[in-house]
């Protein structure tokens, strides 16, 4: 068997914080990781660059208040709080496309974005997205593509006939 190789400790600490709910034993890890040499500029850049800022912010906040260079929980909440604004933007904007819809009597199901965000994280401010996913019976896209470009949205794909 092949020796496993071990992650750095930014990755592991990452892990460990990427999470929805942090347990003892893994708070007690983040605890000895963040008490470490870490390469928090690395570690800010992963967790944005794997969209899991939102979730590290908290942790990090929650478990090692202190820990973390002033500097760097600067960067942390700026990037929280951007995807704090993001989220009720689009979140907004998905309301008002289902009462759109509605009044249309166009059914539409929305899926992934502020719907992931609710129902598995359990929290709109903790899972980024950048747009909306919906969906809608074949027979309705016509309708729902000249709403949509009403509302100023791009066409941004051609359907197939």
């Amino acid at each position: 068997m092949e020796d496993r190789k071990e992650c750095q400790p930014e990755t592991e600490l990452l892990l460990c914080c990427a999470r929805t709910q942090v347990d003892k034993e893994t708070a007690v890890r983040i605890r000895e990781l963040a008490h470490t040499p870490i390469d928090w500029s690395s570690l800010l850049q992963s967790a944005n660059e794997h969209m899991v800022l939102p979730l590290a912010h908290r942790t990090l906040k929650e478990v090692v208040p202190n820990a973390v260079p002033s500097a760097v929980q600067d960067q942390f909440r700026t990037g929280f709080h951007a995807n704090v604004r993001n989220n009720l933007l689009l979140a907004h904007e998905l309301l008002d496309l289902l009462a759109l819809f509605d009044e249309h009597d166009i059914p539409v199901v929305s899926f992934k974005g502020p719907v992931a965000a609710a129902s598995v994280y359990d929290n709109l401010h903790l899972r980024p997205f950048g747009d909306l996913d919906l969906l809608v019976h074949l027979q309705d896209v016509p309708r729902a593509q000249r709403l949509l470009l009403n509302r100023q949205f791009e066409d941004w794909e051609t359907l197939p006939p």
